[in-house]
């Protein structure tokens, strides 16, 4: 009975994906093409989303404006003859610019976890794969230091790997995905952003951000190659390799595997195209 009752835990049938998943809309600030910003290596973008994934994404980059505007007029309030001068954050832009919105295209786009353990004696490499993985990207092809990521968000419940019975394995026991249908990625800075880019020429950078599994939140920092093609559309490539334990994920013990390495690579790749 015992061992009926561990089997089961381990295959039972899981959850289906609840809906198709949508992408959470951007929160956009304006761009600025200003000396500074072009010289800042690092641009704040979007946060705040829970592992729910059911409320919009707040630009931490907004409420840093809000705050240089508070102090702007606490300023202006306490010296009135140097109202003509506070208005130092407006001189320095040179060009506003709106970025245009680019929203992942399921189609095109997978996202991917892949770890390496013995099975059966011999060394075997696990994929698991889903192409139910949503976000949006804010970019302008003349001003890309000012571009923004919105949050990731990929349905656990449908990750699949080359066999039924691990797929389950990993959901019942690993990710637990009955109770935590979606991983989620919520940016909160990108550093390294180009001050230009070409038409068909890749560029790369670093997303830092706030990675949830399992209902634990961890900083993680994505290693992104984006190319914008003549189409119109960003192509690209994300990539991380994590320590599980430190989200608090085992992985249980079963007689056909040995040992299961402690990392596991976590890769988006995608395409976007402009809503």
């Amino acid at each position: 009975i015992g061992v009926g009752v561990v089997a089961y835990s381990y295959l039972k049938p899981t959850e289906a994906a609840s809906e198709p998943i949508q992408a959470i809309p951007i929160a956009q600030t304006t761009a600025s093409a200003s000396p500074s910003a072009v010289a800042t290596a690092a641009s704040v973008s979007t946060s705040g989303v829970t592992a729910t994934a059911t409320t919009p994404a707040t630009s931490t980059a907004a409420a840093a404006t809000t705050s240089a505007t508070a102090s702007t007029a606490a300023t202006s309030s306490a010296a009135p003859a140097a109202t003509a001068t506070t208005a130092a954050p407006a001189t320095t832009a040179t060009a506003a610019t709106t970025n245009t919105v680019y929203e992942i295209d399921q189609a095109s786009s997978e996202a991917r976890f892949v770890i390496d353990e013995v099975l059966n004696g011999s060394p075997f490499t696990v994929n698991g794969t889903t192409d139910q993985v949503a976000g949006q990207i804010a970019f302008d092809l003349s001003n890309p230091s000012a571009a923004q990521v919105g949050t990731i968000q990929i349905n656990a419940r449908t990750l699949a790997t080359d066999s039924t019975r691990r797929d389950q394995a990993i959901k019942n026991q690993v990710l637990k995905t009955d109770a935590n249908e979606y991983i989620t990625f919520v940016p909160t800075a990108l550093v390294g952003l180009p001050t230009s880019v070409t038409t068909g020429q890749s560029y790369t950078f670093q997303i830092v951000g706030q990675l949830t599994l399992v209902g634990q939140s961890h900083e993680a920092t994505f290693a992104v190659t984006v190319t914008p093609t003549a189409a119109g559309t960003l192509e690209g490539h994300a990539t991380t390799t994590i320590t599980y334990a430190d989200w608090g994920i085992s992985i249980p013990q079963v007689p056909s595997v040995a040992s299961v390495d402690d990392t596991v690579t976590l890769a988006l790749t995608f395409v976007a195209t402009a809503k």
